[in-house]
């Protein structure tokens, strides 16, 4: 196999968006070579173009130890770990960046984008709180569901997502006029939200 006539098909492909037929190019050519570092760090890409963040983080890794010294792998990384809204590791990251002599702009703007998350993320409930609010909402438990978003309101009062599905709860169980407040009060904090604004306008139907 020609690595690097592969690697330029694959490249070619990805950036044409047909992702599935790069997708087993790279991998061709990791299992010749593991390690590639481009490689490693381009199906990441691809990975997360496809949501699929998880499995993009493992590559974006080998990538970053195959060869620390490329900026891009490094902002790849910490932007997928902003996906998946671990600003915490994703600012360590970022210091081990710099610790390996990175800088410049983009560096700085994703450390005050990070320092800000971290500091809002003081006062909102945690990625596995709202996590479990939706699996607990998608399972159909809605009583459930309710009574856990009055506990994390109370904690946290300006959280709008916490009120959005206060708002789903109660039209599910054909409370309306508590539907009505919940929505409003999430348009307040949001109001540019678009599912509240439809949803309310659904209710008040």
């Amino acid at each position: 196999m020609n690595l690097e006539k592969c690697l330029e098909d694959a490249i070619s492909r990805h950036q044409a968006s047909r992702l599935q037929e790069a997708e087993q190019l790279y991998r061709s050519i990791l299992k010749a070579e593991p390690e590639h570092p481009d490689v490693n760090h381009n199906l990441g890409l691809l990975l997360m173009q496809q949501e699929q963040v998880d499995n993009a983080l493992e590559f974006f890794i080998t990538a970053l130890n195959a060869n620390p010294c490329t900026m891009q792998f490094w902002v790849s990384y910490i932007e997928a770990l902003i996906y998946k809204r671990q600003f915490v590791v994703a600012k360590n990251i970022l210091n081990q960046g710099r610790s390996n002599g990175l800088d410049g702009e983009v560096f700085d703007q994703l450390d005050s984008y990070l320092a800000d998350q971290i500091e809002k993320s003081k006062f909102s409930p945690s990625q596995a709180q709202i996590d479990s609010v939706i699996a607990s909402y998608s399972n159909g438990q809605i009583n459930e569901t309710l009574e856990t978003l009055k506990v994390l309101i109370k904690s946290y009062p300006n959280e709008t997502f916490l009120h959005y599905t206060c708002g789903c709860c109660y039209k599910d169980l054909g409370q309306l006029e508590n539907a009505c407040t919940s929505y409003q009060r999430a348009l307040q904090l949001e109001p540019n939200y678009a599912e509240a604004h439809h949803n309310l306008a659904s209710v008040l139907r």
